[in-house]
C-alpha cells in the first residue's frame, strides 16, 4: 500500500486505486460506474451512490488533522471516502452511508462543486477497515440558488487576507463567500466542512478586503458565492 500526503495528512491507499511514479497519482477510472446493489454482494469501486449524482471513487485510511468539525484534533486510521459530483450544479448538502461487515460509516459534506472531487472523513471518526463494502446509500440537496462567483474577482493580498471585487454592473446585497480546503496538486477539495464569510453589500465596481478564518493561502479555494 502507498501513502499519500495532503500537507500534514497521510492517506493510505490500496494499490488498486493509485499509480506510483515518484509519488502517487490518484485518478478516475475510465469506466462507467455501476450503481451499488441493494443485495449483500461486494461492491467494487468506482460506483454510483444510489439515488444521487455522487460517484464513490475510493475508500482509504487517513492520518492527520480531523477537519470535519473544525476541531483540528489529530486522528489516526480514520476512514475517508473520495466522492465525485457528476451533477451540473452545486450540492448544498450530501450524506453518504456505506456498510461493511465491521461498521457503518457516515460521510457528510456541504457545497460540493459540480464536476469536482472531495475527500470526506467519517463523521464519527470510525477506523478504516479492509472489509468489503456491501451496501451504500445517500441523500443530496442540489442548490437552487445560482452562484455569483463568476462576476467576482478574488485575489490574495496578504497572509490570511483576500480582496473581492464586484465586476458586475449591479450591487451585490448580502454577499457571502464559501470556501474549502483545497489541494491544487491533486485537484481535490479536502473535507465536507465548508467555511463562509460575509462582505455585506458590495456596490458595482467596488472591492472589499476580507479576513476569512481557517483560510490558508494556496491551500483554500472559494467555491461558491451567494447574494440577494
Amino acid at each position: 500500500m502507498w501513502y499519500i500526503g495532503f500537507r500534514r495528512s497521510i492517506l493510505t491507499v490500496m494499490a488498486a486505486f493509485a499509480t506510483c511514479a515518484l509519488g502517487c497519482i490518484l485518478f478516475l477510472w475510465n469506466v462507467s460506474p455501476v450503481e451499488a446493489s441493494v443485495q449483500r454482494e461486494e461492491i467494487q469501486f468506482p460506483f454510483l451512490i444510489p439515488g444521487t449524482d455522487l460517484i464513490a471513487e475510493y475508500f482509504v485510511s487517513y492520518e492527520g488533522d480531523f477537519f470535519e468539525d473544525g476541531s483540528g484534533e489529530f486522528v489516526m486510521n480514520c476512514a475517508a471516502l473520495c466522492l465525485y459530483n457528476r451533477a451540473d450544479t452545486h450540492m448544498d448538502f450530501a450524506s453518504v452511508q456505506i456498510e461493511t461487515l465491521d461498521c457503518t460509516y457516515c460521510f457528510e459534506g456541504t457545497y460540493i462543486p459540480p464536476k469536482a472531487k472531495v475527500i470526506i472523513l467519517d463523521k464519527y471518526r470510525n477506523s478504516y477497515s479492509h472489509s468489503s463494502i456491501f451496501s451504500a446509500k445517500g441523500t443530496t440537496v442540489l442548490s437552487k440558488k445560482e452562484s455569483v462567483l463568476d462576476v467576482l474577482h478574488i485575489q490574495t493580498v496578504n497572509i490570511g487576507q483576500i480582496e473581492v471585487t464586484n465586476q458586475s454592473k449591479e450591487s451585490l446585497e448580502e454577499l457571502v463567500l464559501y470556501y474549502k480546503r483545497y489541494d491544487s496538486q491533486w485537484g481535490i477539495y479536502i473535507g465536507g466542512l465548508t467555511y463562509a464569510i460575509s462582505s455585506g453589500n458590495l456596490p458595482a465596481g467596488e472591492g472589499a478586503i476580507l479576513f476569512p478564518t481557517n483560510y490558508a493561502n494556496g491551500y483554500s479555494k472559494v467555491l461558491y458565492a451567494s447574494a440577494n
